[in-house]
């Protein structure tokens, strides 16, 4: 599934136009509609677009579920990831994609899954989905047999109605110490070639099957000794700019459809004790003005350790846009938090209201979104019930 060049001023007209004739979103704070109102809900609705929420439950009846669904229908959100407990069946699963695709129409929610293989399965072998080895065991197959491998896994995933992969993982194998990426089996390597190669597999099979990957996690987790789950990793005395290849290479290449942001500090390309997720010199320097990429960028789960420790929910939302975060995952699950959509967009509007953010920034996020939502509409669209 290739992307062509996109048109932005003509494409974010079409969305402004679907996105101001929605009903008025029900969002805490908002007045009921007056002068100026479906500008403001438009506005409201490219927020959500900029959200994806995690949940407990497994089944379509369950609180978390049932939550989910309300903020899709209103328009708070704009996706959805799911996780290990969450998915108990293949029929399960399929039940749920029908729900929140149903509670999101007409637009097209992001319905996301970390299908990485090995340890980071969610959909896993013992609940009856297809088994996927780890990227450290595909290594050690041909390109070939891993894009088989894949074929496999992006099929399942699209005939269940998912639409996004939050993988593959381009971290190299720098540290045999790393708890997060090296011990887990997570790296495809140390040789930027070789993880480049099976990450091409990874997202050639996801393309043909229309389903969208985020190579992560920039700029490298691999050289780390802290795992950002649980802390804020320093990489400034241990990262190498080798671990910059992948991104690049595959970015220049055509093969990100998003590219995922760790919580990682680095002195020099993030700043002082700053994650490169809340770092406009990442993401606006390094990222798009160095390699060059054009495309959305994700940040890492906002709850993780590395930013829950270390910055207020409300500030690290800010920071993040300002950074040039276009997509957030809250997996809203060890800290449950059922006003984070509401928070969200008080918070974006508030910055917005006070000069610190403009509408332009907000537009520029949900113009990248809902072209990645609309190269999958049409496969997504026509899945069986």
């Amino acid at each position: 599934m290739g992307h062509s060049p996109i048109d932005r001023r003509g494409l974010l007209k079409v969305i402004l136009g679907m996105l101001a004739a929605r009903p008025r979103l029900a969002v805490a704070g908002n007045p009921p509609s007056t002068e100026g109102a479906t500008d403001r809900s438009a506005l409201d609705e490219m927020i959500g677009q900029m959200i994806i929420m995690g949940f407990r439950g497994d089944s379509i009846k369950s609180p978390g579920a049932r939550a989910i669904a309300g903020w899709l229908r209103a328009g708070l959100i704009g996706g959805v990831i799911f996780f290990e407990d969450n998915l108990p069946s293949p029929l399960e699963a399929k039940r749920f994609t029908n729900f929140f695709r149903d509670a999101a129409a007409p637009s097209l929610p992001f319905l996301s899954v970390d299908q990485e293989g090995g340890i980071v399965s969610r959909l896993r072998a013992d609940h009856g989905f297809e088994p996927l080895p780890s990227p450290n065991a595909i290594a050690r197959m041909s390109p070939q047999a891993a894009e088989q491998l894949y074929q496999r896994t992006a099929a399942e995933l699209h005939q269940l109605g998912f639409n996004l992969n939050f993988g593959p993982v381009v971290d190299l194998a720098l540290n045999g110490s790393n708890p997060v990426i090296e011990q887990l089996g997570r790296s495809y390597g140390p040789d930027p070639d070789t993880v480049v190669e099976y990450a091409k597999a990874f997202i050639a099979a996801h393309r043909r099957q229309h389903v969208l990957t985020a190579i992560k996690h920039f700029p490298g987790h691999g050289s780390t000794n802290v795992d950002s789950h649980r802390s804020l990793p320093t990489i400034t005395g241990v990262w190498h700019k080798e671990e910059l290849r992948p991104f690049a290479d595959l970015a220049k290449g055509g093969y990100a459809d998003m590219l995922m942001v760790g919580h990682l500090v680095h002195s020099n390309l993030s700043g002082p004790g700053l994650p490169a997720s809340l770092s406009a010199p990442a993401v606006q320097g390094v990222l798009r003005d160095y390699l060059g990429y054009s495309g959305a960028v994700v940040a890492d789960d906002m709850q993780m350790g590395a930013l829950r420790r270390y910055f207020a929910p409300d500030e690290s939302i800010l920071m993040g846009i300002e950074a040039g975060i276009d997509l957030f995952i809250f997996s809203n699950r060890l800290y449950p938090d059922p006003e984070m959509p509401a928070r969200f967009h008080r918070v974006v509007e508030a910055a917005i209201e006070k000069g610190k953010l403009t509408r332009e920034r907000i537009e520029k996020s949900a113009t990248l979104l809902n072209h990645l939502k609309l190269s999958v509409a049409a496969a997504n669209a026509s899945l069986a019930r």
